[in-house]
């Protein structure tokens, strides 16, 4: 059996490992013991193997509902394989990024554009990845995102010609997901793509709530403001300084309450010392009105 080949340093090995898998409706387990040393023979194959498994837990999620709604539907269909596929997808991630973007970037569209698209301003859609970035509770969806955040981002500071388009798809796509990860890629890049990080944050509001309590649009501000131009911090600076989100009627004076907060926390990412003397006195106006925050 393949399953008990001790020695993968063959082609042969590696290809009939890979082809097993296929044949497999639901692997398990055990049937994965071997998909790490895969990985480290062969990336490529590691990475077609892990898409493989990726398409095989959509489907399933896609055949059992009629309207698709799990947020953390990875790890729903994949439990079974936690333990085996976590490691397997950072090692490809970090050996073969660009090929690793080339065979799972695709999924990943795929997968946020089955949420239906709706105009929830002043936010982007969210989708069925764009949960738990922050921990492990879901430990296999986890551990995708950030492995396709590693690579575009070690694609990104390595190979630009191919980043590029990559992020103009990410920022054409209304959901929450493709925006993050951008704002992840720039926020580690601050000064190779301050510019570009810039621009991508003046066009859409939407870019100003990226994260739960804004976090991940706050520390991409944090980031990139040391390296933008005089006149590139006075822009986004006025932009914070006219950004705001409704107060909704039925929340009543609690929306009253907190009307301005998020303006607050996107001032406060700024070092005070850069600040303007006006976005300074709207600050302290802030943190007189939010003095337990």
């Amino acid at each position: 059996s393949v399953f008990h080949i001790r020695n993968w340093q063959t082609d042969n090995a590696v290809s009939l490992f890979e082809k097993t898998i296929y044949q497999l409706k639901s692997p398990l387990r055990r049937d994965l013991l071997h998909l790490e040393k895969v990985c480290e023979i062969s990336p490529i194959s590691g990475c077609r193997i892990i898409r493989y498994l990726f398409d095989q837990a959509l489907n399933n999620q896609m055949a059992s509902s009629s309207q698709f709604t799990s947020s953390f539907f990875l790890d729903n269909e994949l439990r079974e394989l936690e333990g085996t596929i976590e490691n397997a997808m950072k090692i490809v991630g970090e050996k073969v990024p660009t090929s690793y973007l080339e065979i799972m970037f695709p999924w990943v569209v795929k997968v946020v554009t089955v949420v239906p698209y709706s105009d929830q301003m002043p936010r982007f859609t969210s989708d069925a990845l764009s949960y738990n970035w922050y921990d492990s509770t879901f430990n296999i969806q986890n551990t995708f995102v950030h492995s396709i955040i590693n690579a575009l981002t070690q694609v990104a500071h390595d190979e630009q010609n191919i980043f590029q388009p990559i992020s103009q798809q990410l920022k054409n796509l209304s959901y929450q997901t493709p925006q993050q990860l951008l704002a992840y890629v720039y926020s580690s890049l601050p000064e190779q793509y301050a510019e570009d990080a810039f621009n991508f944050l003046i066009t859409d509001q939407r870019r100003y709530g990226l994260g739960e309590e804004q976090f991940d649009s706050r520390r991409l501000i944090s980031a990139i403001f040391p390296f933008l131009s005089s006149e590139q911090k006075e822009l986004l600076e006025s932009n914070i300084l006219q950004f705001s989100w409704p107060v909704y009627k039925e929340l009543g004076l609690h929306g009253l309450r907190w009307s301005g907060f998020e303006q607050y926390r996107l001032l406060h990412s700024i070092p005070v010392e850069l600040l303007s003397l006006k976005a300074k006195k709207r600050l302290a106006e802030w943190q007189r009105k939010f003095p337990d925050t």
